[in-house]
């Protein structure tokens, strides 16, 4: 079977600068890959990173502990490690 690297997409593309209460809806889109990837979420904070198993994340009434380093991962086995995209997401206080 042919293998085919993931290819993906952050929606909207970052720096995302947000003031607290604000919503948001973050997307992962996968473009292409062979056999179908699992396509993730890491969200790296200052509290703990945590692992989010959808292509979207939606806020709202965000909060400043919503600051932090968004991954997407995409892993269908091909080559050693997850395709990834990163945004950063900052929550100013209003």
């Amino acid at each position: 079977m042919l293998s085919v690297q993931p290819v993906i997409e952050i929606v909207p593309k970052g720096p995302i600068v947000l003031m607290e209460g604000d919503d948001l809806n973050l997307f992962c889109y996968l473009h292409s890959g062979v056999p179908k990837p699992e396509v993730y979420w890491l969200i790296r904070n200052d509290e703990n990173d945590t692992e989010h198993l959808e292509q979207e994340l939606r806020f709202t009434d965000v909060v400043r502990q919503h600051t932090g380093q968004y991954v997407c991962l995409a892993d269908n086995g091909f080559g050693l490690k997850p395709v990834s995209q990163e945004v950063s997401i900052i929550v100013q206080c209003k």
